[in-house]
């Protein structure tokens, strides 16, 4: 790599980053990050044609990560289009099933790179982070400021008349529920992308001399990951960080180590900072009413929105009969997905999506994903136990929502995972270390 490279790869990779978390164009649902991906994704697929049709994938691991995602990619595009029948839908879908090929191709374009500068890249992530869950803090001090509707403005769209006295799902969130987004569309955004950084957050943490002058954006970085996933009031976050730090617990095993006393400190912070606003803001407490049963109902108030009879009213009550169907798991319903209430449940909304073909390809991936955090914990990855609770923590999601379908998180997700936290990223760090020796 020559020194002119070198100097352009920081700045082309913290455009990247930032792209993640750039406005919508006013009074659409286009990003620049959504442009960027097909880019990326059309390179993945052409370039390799100019080096005589092969990628250069040296590794096991690797090529079955690649196979699946690419794989689940291509199938969804054959199904909902082979018979299109609403365009708008269809691209849409196109989308949210690109996000984890986009993370691998961020990953086989620049993994040579990052291999040596995974430390900076961390270390941009958790600022962008800070500024995220910062704002995230303003939006909840000063809900009805000139500022915060301006961002209304230019994150989320415009969806006029669509929730009555709110422009957009985010406004609602905020101004009418107490629940707060940040810069994103809904309050389980900002509570999963917390997730990711708390994830990072602790590994970074454990490995504190691989950021010596740095340790106290990692420290700053955990504290507002966990007041802005507080402030979500999102119950994917609050359980997702309890199977965090439960999984590593059982990974580490009985004895006193640095991980225990930051998911001490993490917990501890987290519970006062709840009880602190609990008061004020009631929906912040809502997570832990429902699993107690505020109701008298417990969680299963829950699942009775998700899995109760036909004659039920709930989030799927179009969609329960539909789901046991033959034809439904052969096919799919491509873009027709969309006449069926599915958003809040993952699993079924794939299964409407591409049938069981797609769902195995799909959760193959993230299943596979989850392997690789389990088997880096041998090498010694401080990324791995985070890690590997987190990717159960997004499985165990999908049955309240589509975490994996997050488009400013997953392609990230996927990225971060494959460079900290597989055994692919520590052959790599190996590697740069002998080469360095």
């Amino acid at each position: 790599m020559n020194a002119d490279s070198r100097s352009v790869k920081p700045f082309v990779l913290f455009f990247l980053l930032l792209s993640f978390f750039g406005p919508y164009y006013p009074g659409t649902s286009f990003r620049l990050d959504q442009i960027i991906g097909w880019i990326y994704i059309c390179a993945l697929f052409v370039l390799p044609l100019f080096a005589g049709g092969v990628f250069r994938i040296e590794r096991q691991y690797e090529t079955k990560v690649f196979a699946l995602g690419v794989g689940m990619l291509l199938f969804v595009l054959f199904r909902i289009f082979v018979d299109l029948s609403n365009l708008s839908g269809a691209l849409q879908l196109a989308n949210q099933f690109s996000l984890i090929v986009f993370g691998c191709a961020l990953y086989y374009f620049h993994r040579v790179y990052l291999s040596i500068e995974w430390r900076s890249f961390v270390i941009a992530f958790l600022l962008v982070s800070i500024f995220i869950n910062a704002y995230a803090i303003y939006q909840f001090a000063d809900t009805d400021s000139p500022f915060v509707t301006l961002v209304f403005d230019y994150y989320g769209g415009k969806e006029e008349g669509r929730y009555e006295d709110f422009r957009t799902l985010a406004e609602l969130s905020v101004r009418g529920g107490g629940r707060f987004t940040s810069i994103f569309s809904g309050m389980h955004s900002l509570g999963i992308y917390n997730l990711l950084t708390l994830s990072v957050c602790v590994g970074a943490a454990v490995s504190k001399k691989e950021f010596p002058r740095h340790f106290y954006i990692v420290t700053f970085a955990l504290a507002l990951s966990i007041v802005g996933g507080v402030l979500s009031t999102s119950k994917t976050y609050y359980f997702g960080a309890l199977i965090i730090l439960i999984i590593n617990f059982a990974t580490v095993g009985l004895k006193l180590t640095k991980f225990h006393l930051y998911a001490f400190l993490v917990i501890g912070a987290a519970a006062f900072l709840v009880i602190f606003l609990a008061e004020d803001l009631p929906m912040v407490s809502r997570p832990f009413l429902l699993l107690f049963g505020d109701s008298g109902h417990g969680v299963s108030d829950i699942f009775s929105s998700r899995f109760g009879a036909s004659d039920t009213t709930g989030y799927f009550d179009n969609v329960v009969d539909v789901t046991s169907q033959f034809s439904t798991w052969v096919l799919g319903f491509g873009d027709q997905a969309f006449d069926y209430k599915y958003a809040d449940f993952e699993y079924r909304q794939i299964l409407l999506v591409g049938g069981a073909g797609l769902l195995m390809l799909f959760y193959g991936f993230c299943v596979y994903i989850t392997y690789l955090n389990y088997l880096s914990i041998r090498t010694g990855s401080p990324f791995s136990r985070p890690f590997l609770g987190l990717s159960i923590a997004f499985l165990i999601a999908g049955v309240g929502m589509p975490v994996h379908l997050q488009a400013r998180i997953i392609p990230l997700w996927v990225l971060l995972n494959l460079l900290l936290a597989s055994p692919v990223s520590m052959a790599l760090k190996k590697t740069n270390s002998t080469l360095r020796g």
